[in-house]
């Protein structure tokens, strides 16, 4: 058995699900598609799979990417994740707005690249604070208030707003794949 990384997320590709479609004998694409003018529609670039079959489809019914989906618990917790920064960044005068509006800008793949850079951070912090020589190797000849600064209040700040990054990342790919939140 092959031990898949569960932080690597397999790309969607359209012209794969297009190439497919196209390989299959007129009847059978018909099928697939549901029409002969799904199927064209397809096949012309105009709307991929998933969107064809979603048409006027209640959201209970939607397809869904297996990536994509959630437990019940896990879609609970995950919004609990969400709400608290990602929120607050919403709101006009909230943490993080500026740095919200700039995001949304963004395509999936680079917000997803900017998760793994700000967890690699909290990892890095993390080792920090588990030993500090890692970071500074004069870290014990500074002042004692230093050290304690940065033991108990600036690294530990720097993961936390990392993860309130990583929150509102999540919460723009959320937007981005489901509508806005």
């Amino acid at each position: 058995m092959i031990a898949l990384n569960p932080k690597l997320k397999p790309r969607f590709n359209p012209q794969a699900e297009r190439a497919f479609l196209a390989a299959l004998p007129g009847n059978e694409a018909r099928q697939v598609a549901g029409s002969i003018d799904k199927r064209d529609r397809i096949l012309a670039g105009k709307a991929t799979i998933e969107e064809v079959y979603n048409e006027g489809k209640d959201e209970l019914y939607k397809w869904r990417r297996v990536g994509d989906v959630l437990t019940a618990a896990g879609a609970t917790e995950a919004s609990q994740k969400v709400s608290n920064a990602y929120e607050a960044a919403k709101a006009k005068s909230g943490k993080y707005h500026g740095w919200l509006q700039q995001q949304r800008n963004l395509p999936v793949h680079l917000l997803e690249k900017g998760i793994r850079s700000f967890e690699k951070q909290i990892a890095d912090h993390e080792s920090w604070l588990e030993d500090p020589m890692r970071k500074n190797p004069d870290f014990y000849q500074l002042p004692i208030g230093q050290q304690k600064h940065l033991l108990e209040k600036h690294w530990p700040d720097d993961i936390q707003r990392h993860r309130d990054s990583i929150e509102i990342l999540k919460g723009v790919i959320q937007e981005k794949q489901y509508g806005n939140q």
